[in-house]
């Protein structure tokens, strides 16, 4: 076990050139290309597209479906998932990210119409 964590701190930092630095390392704290692409090795959605076909593909999801209600996504999540922490990734791990992104969402709203002055739909 020591000779693994000795080596593991041994280990060259990795190095990534871009054109662009990210505007956040967030991943869902804005949507665009330098920001989203280096995300890739270090966060897993639930489910991801297919690079050639486009269709989508299981990542932390092992599946989903649509209810009758379009709204609403019922996802399996695949087991025995750790996050960086240690705590397995659960449920809640997934309500509490939705929850994130709906407020951040709605917050983006809300100050959009703020600089329109108040104007649009809400």
């Amino acid at each position: 076990m020591l000779c693994l964590i000795a080596s593991a701190l041994d280990a060259p930092p990795i190095r990534r050139a871009r054109s662009q630095d990210a505007l956040t390392l967030d991943p869902y704290g804005k949507n665009e290309g330098p920001t989203h692409n280096p995300m890739h090795p270090f966060y897993a959605p639930l489910v991801d597209r297919d690079t050639e076909s486009g269709s989508r593909v299981p990542t932390l999801a092992a599946s989903w479906q649509v209810s009758r209600d379009p709204a609403i996504r019922e996802f399996k999540l695949r087991p025995n998932v750790t996050l960086h922490h240690g705590d397995p990734f659960n449920a809640d791990d997934v309500v509490f990210l939705v929850a994130r992104v709906l407020l951040d969402l709605r917050s983006q709203r809300h100050d959009q119409l703020h600089r329109q002055g108040g104007k649009g739909r809400r």
